[in-house]
């Protein structure tokens, strides 16, 4: 029923907002040193969910962009394919955001990093190194220990076997078209935008039934938008204070900083 260039995922359709989701291209600009290894980590360590774009493309009840994917639970050796469908790859944006938070080395840039040594990923060598990205993810293994162990390793002198086999036989591979790298077939994507990555309209409709009756419950209320609903200071400002408009962004950050000073006092570890 199903005919897809790439293998290894599960055949139960999802239904899923596309601005709630980030491609391969846009996390190779946001981690954009040594990209192939640290999305190479992210799928294989941390287990984020990895998702594949059948091409269907559809509404949910509040008309927002809806996308059919299917989960990808492993990946086969068909590299080939894996670039064909390169942009139609996707994970969820709170999979990144939490891993990064877990992991900070994952947003790091060490000195060493340059675009001539091709550890930097930007818009004009991605069709190169997403090559990289694909044959890192394809050909990990359990034999891998850990993928931080490769960071920052200067690609002369490597004496890593795996490491070698990425930078050797990826270039073996076609390189991607341009055209397939960026999701600009979407309406309703937003790329690497991620003021949106929590569930800002529940968290909505949380908050207008409980609207707060003092400073204390305020407080609350925002530790509960930020820990329990994963919002942005941003989208946490637009639904607990009314001249958030007018407030200067510095101003807004420091009453909620001030009120998530408390959340070891509500919620002590």
């Amino acid at each position: 029923m199903y005919k897809f260039k790439i293998s290894g995922f599960e055949f139960i359709p999802l239904y899923l907002e596309s601005s709630k989701l980030i491609g391969i291209f846009d996390l190779m600009l946001r981690w954009k040193c040594d990209s192939a290894l640290k999305i190479a980590y992210l799928a294989h360590n941390k287990k984020a969910t990895a998702l594949f774009h059948t091409g269907r493309v559809g509404k949910d009840q509040n008309d927002l962009e809806t996308i059919e994917c299917f989960q990808l639970l492993s990946y086969g050796r068909n590299y080939e394919g894996y670039i064909e469908e390169f942009n139609q790859i996707f994970f969820f944006k709170s999979d990144v955001f939490k891993a990064e938070k877990e992991d900070a080395w994952l947003t790091f840039i060490d000195n060493g990093a340059s675009i001539k040594n091709e550890r930097i990923s930007t818009d004009n060598n991605a069709h190169f190194l997403a090559r990289n990205v694909i044959y890192a993810l394809c050909s990990y293994t359990k034999e891998i220990y850990d993928i931080r162990h490769h960071m920052g390793t200067n690609h002369a002198y490597s004496q890593d076997d795996w490491f070698q086999e990425i930078e050797e036989k990826s270039k073996t591979l076609p390189v991607i078209g341009k055209n397939f790298l960026k999701v600009d077939y979407l309406k309703g994507y937003q790329g690497d935008d991620f003021s949106v990555i929590g569930n800002f309209e529940e968290a909505k409709k949380y908050v207008a039934s409980h609207p707060p009756k003092n400073r204390a419950e305020l407080k609350m209320i925002i530790i509960k938008l930020k820990h329990e609903y994963n919002l942005m200071y941003k989208e946490i400002a637009q639904l607990v204070y009314i001249d958030w408009k007018n407030a200067e962004a510095e101003t807004l950050e420091k009453r909620i900083g001030r009120a998530l000073q408390g959340y070891s006092k509500y919620f002590p570890e």
